[in-house]
């Protein structure tokens, strides 16, 4: 009997992403960076085969439709915060 192992991935709206970055980056460049290191760890997820699933967390649209055209599912979130989406 296999393990039903899901990935849970939150994710901040992309325009908020890589804060600590700002000295570096500015708020557009921080956006595409999120929004690449989400496309490249939705696909590297979905390669292992690992998964049964794989599920993003976010309350942001563009988050959730990146989500989908990768394949994933998509929880959106109820309460403001990461944390109290992933309880």
């Amino acid at each position: 009997m296999g393990l039903n192992l899901w990935l849970l991935v939150p994710v901040k709206p992309f325009d908020e992403g890589k804060s600590r970055l700002a000295p570096e980056l500015n708020d557009t460049q921080r956006s595409d960076l999120s929004r690449r290191l989400l496309e490249r760890l939705l696909s590297l997820a979905r390669a292992t085969e690992l998964f049964t699933g794989i599920l993003v967390i976010s309350r942001d649209d563009d988050v959730l439709q990146v989500a989908v055209d990768a394949g994933a599912a998509v929880l959106r979130e109820s309460s403001y915060g990461l944390n109290a989406a992933l309880d």
